[in-house]
């Protein structure tokens, strides 16, 4: 027993430490000398293989604690719940939390932070609405990722709710949640109140300003973010690529072509700040916008790091509405090389690049790519909240049971439309779907708003 108190000391400071690789070499020492662990071991071993994200040797962890009786223990499956929700293996977590016996507010916690990474949005949601049924009192954590996941789905009203509970906990002087609130807001449409929200947090940090100048940039208000820059400045604060990712973006929204160019260069010459794939991104797109797609096929060869499928696909796609056609079909050929296996959306580009070069057998070739499911096509995604209800919609898909009453109301509408003499094909477009869902009869809503999340859409 004292010997297992040394080797659990040393794995779990090792853990502790953020040094998993050292953590998991003594817990494979200890096994080697016959030590079996116990129930203060697998909680430290399981956290560094979360850390190396190696869900082989965090499975090895479970079926020994399982072998060995300790698998039952309440803290343990909550390390487990842990570990599989850090290695994106929500399923798995999902099992072991529901043969949990009980639930504290850590465990709904590891949960709700694990469907959020894993982009779970809505099931992060619905969580939080199983553990408040369930009497389990939230904390400052939880209502951090349910503020997050409510800005990725566009549920302001439930955002709303969140901040309502907020204030009656006594947490909007908790500054990572106001942090958190104000990005809801923002990517809600919200930016006067999320300026509202910005303007009482009385000890801001950096995440602070970095957060209110995302929430200019993606609402093209570029003067606010360059007072937003200054009066950062005034406060101490030096920037940081977060920061610079928000000017940037803020600039290509506005069409800022020379003052992004600024930007830019001041961010390496004035603070050593090196730009990173976002930064090269932002000034790709912003290039892009302005027509100067020559010199933004210069700067991505120029790239000390090699350029991601975002970039190709801002390239491509901005060539393509200026009629640069031929540099175009380069910048979607290098997307197409990007994987072995591309993206269905990416064949359609390019396909749609043959056509305007009018090379018909490169089309038949790209579309015989997308047909015989050469490449997959990424699904686009639109949420609609209703009632402080979530539903997702996703291409091509009718699991929801008023899909039928959807489809004939646009059928209908596509009908009107042509006999009208206009073009119907735009209407028969999932986002539509997701607006005529809200507007049904079925539907009797106090506060609607909808939001889309797009890859490619063809």
């Amino acid at each position: 027993m004292h010997e297992n108190f040394i080797w659990n000391t040393i794995i779990r400071r090792c853990s502790q430490a953020k040094n998993p690789q050292r953590a998991l070499y003594f817990y494979a020492r200890m096994r080697r000398k016959g030590r079996l662990p116990d129930s203060f071991t697998f909680p430290s071993a399981l956290k560094a293989s979360a850390d190396l994200f190696d869900s082989r040797k965090g499975q090895e962890i479970h079926c020994l604690a399982l072998k060995t009786g300790h698998a039952s223990t309440f803290y343990l499956q909550t390390n487990l719940a842990l570990f599989y929700a850090s290695c994106g293996e929500m399923k798995s977590a999902r099992q072991v939390f529901e043969e949990m016996p009980k639930s504290d507010a850590i465990a709904w916690n590891v949960m709700i932070a694990g469907c959020l990474r894993s982009g779970c949005f809505v099931e992060a949601v619905n969580l939080y609405s199983h553990m408040k049924l369930e009497g389990c009192r939230a904390d400052g954590h939880t209502l951090v990722s349910i503020a997050s996941a409510c800005a990725n789905i566009g549920a302001i009203g439930f955002g709303k709710y969140v901040h309502g509970y907020a204030c009656k906990l006594g947490l909007t002087v908790v500054v990572p949640l106001l942090n958190a609130l104000i990005d809801m807001y923002g990517k809600c449409g919200c930016s006067v109140d999320a300026h509202a929200l910005f303007d009482e947090v009385s000890e801001r940090t950096l995440v602070s300003w970095s957060t209110m100048m995302n929430v200019y940039a993606i609402h093209g208000r570029a003067s606010d973010v360059f007072d937003a820059f200054s009066g950062m400045k005034e406060q101490g604060f030096s920037p940081d690529e977060i920061v610079f990712t928000s000017v940037l973006c803020a600039c290509s929204h506005a069409g800022l072509l020379e003052e992004g160019k600024r930007w830019f260069r001041d961010m390496t010459e004035i603070y050593g700040i090196s730009p990173t794939i976002q930064h090269y991104g932002c000034m790709v797109d912003l290039l892009g916008r302005a027509g100067r797609l020559k010199e933004a096929y210069e700067l991505i060869q120029r790239m000390p790091v090699k350029p991601d499928a975002a970039i190709w696909r801002a390239l491509a796609g901005a060539c393509l509405v200026s009629g640069e056609l031929y540099l175009a079909e380069d910048a979607a050929k290098h997307l197409i090389e990007l994987n072995s296996s591309p993206d269905g959306g990416d064949l359609v580009l390019l396909s749609n690049v043959y056509a305007r070069l009018g090379r018909w057998e490169d089309v038949v070739w790209a579309r015989k790519g997308m047909e015989l499911n050469v490449g997959h096509k990424t699904a686009s995604c639109s949420y609609i909240e209703l009632n402080n209800v979530v539903h997702g919609f996703l291409s091509g898909n009718v699991s929801n049971p008023e899909s039928h009453m959807i489809t004939d109301m646009l059928s209908q509408m596509a009908e009107k439309v042509l006999s009208e003499t206009f073009i119907a094909a735009a209407l028969l477009v999932r986002p539509k779907a997701v607006i005529h869902f809200g507007a049904s009869p079925s539907t009797d809503y106090y506060h609607c708003s909808t939001v889309t999340h797009f890859e490619v859409c063809d």
